[in-house]
């Protein structure tokens, strides 16, 4: 990677981090354990609800948005995962 190059990439990568800080500090306390435990983490639902001492509803239900919408349709899964 030439050096014009790497510059993209790293302030591609710093603004990619500045927006996931960004939204996860605009979620409560619970949703944001369960999105890193869940997504970041790649733990199954049931580790993530044992984990936090919650049944597996809440947790489906966190990860949940009022409309329905579901974090689990946006966000890249791991291969095998």
């Amino acid at each position: 990677m030439d050096a014009d190059a790497e510059r993209e990439f790293n302030a591609a990568a710093t603004d990619l981090r500045l927006a996931l800080a960004a939204a996860l500090g605009r979620l409560t306390p619970r949703q944001r354990a369960v999105v890193v435990l869940r997504y970041a983490e790649d733990l199954p639902e049931s580790e993530v609800a044992a984990v936090l001492d919650v049944s597996v509803g809440t947790v489906r239900s966190t990860a949940s948005g009022p409309d329905g919408w579901s974090l689990s349709a946006r966000w890249p899964r791991r291969a095998g995962s």
